[in-house]
């Protein structure tokens, strides 16, 4: 089993999967718009690539979760209070080809686009896209291999993050020593 096998199992379910403030969201309603976000970023790089999702806890950041997974790229999750400079260390450090924000963060990355390595694109979740110029004229390809799904950083204490990498299998593992703890 996969993690997007939870959403894509349930896609025409109007059971609710979330709840967010006085809102609720079906299964239909999240893969309905993870499915809008899946082809967006399948239109901008149609190579397997590193998608960062610097997003606050919320519906928009389980849409972007799952539209990643759904076109089979890997998740760079950074935190969204993170400061200029760790937002764009992580950015180059990760090779990421594609970031999933909304406007403010993305205004911030926009401003030091020229410390960004790599070519990169950004998709405003609630709008639409904005690319990036960096250095180089192609979008990095992952090097994660084909069973990993999410990249994570290490807190860097001795130096600059390091890249652990996750696989469905560790991320199903972990939700059920939770359910279990």
């Amino acid at each position: 089993m996969k993690i997007v096998d939870l959403l894509l199992n349930n896609k025409d379910s109007a059971e609710i999967s979330l709840y967010y403030k006085d809102t609720s969201y079906s299964y239909q309603d999240i893969y309905k718009k993870a499915k809008t976000l899946e082809n967006e970023i399948k239109n901008i790089n149609t190579v397997r690539c590193n998608i960062a999702i610097i997003l606050p806890n919320s519906p928009q950041y389980v849409i972007a979760f799952f539209s990643t997974l759904m076109s089979e790229n890997v998740i760079v999750p950074i935190y969204d209070k993170s400061s200029e400079s760790e937002m764009i260390n992580a950015i180059n450090t990760f090779d990421v080809a594609i970031i999933i924000s909304n406007s403010d963060i993305i205004e911030t990355i926009l401003s030091r686009k020229d410390e960004i390595k790599h070519k990169c694109a950004c998709i405003d979740i609630n709008c639409g896209i904005t690319y990036i110029s960096g250095t180089n004229l192609v979008f990095p390809k992952t090097l994660a291999p084909r069973s990993i799904v999410l990249l994570l950083g290490t807190s860097g204490s001795t130096s600059n993050p390091k890249r652990v990498m996750l696989s469905d299998e560790n991320l199903l593992n972990n939700v059920l020593s939770i359910i279990e703890a």
